[in-house]
């Protein structure tokens, strides 16, 4: 889930990460339900733009 917009003109510019890569990044398993949540709402409001 990654989705970059730049700015060029009146265009904005937008930049998300998955919050899951984050949790195998730091072998903190215990985030994992955290970050799918966060994750989900990420990508509800990516879906939006």
């Amino acid at each position: 889930m990654q989705r970059r917009r730049y700015e060029n003109g009146s265009t904005t510019v937008v930049s998300a990460f998955d919050p899951m890569a984050m949790v195998k990044l730091s072998g903190n398993e215990t985030l994992a339900s955290i970050a799918q949540d966060v994750r989900a709402k990420l990508q509800n409001v990516i879906n939006h733009l």
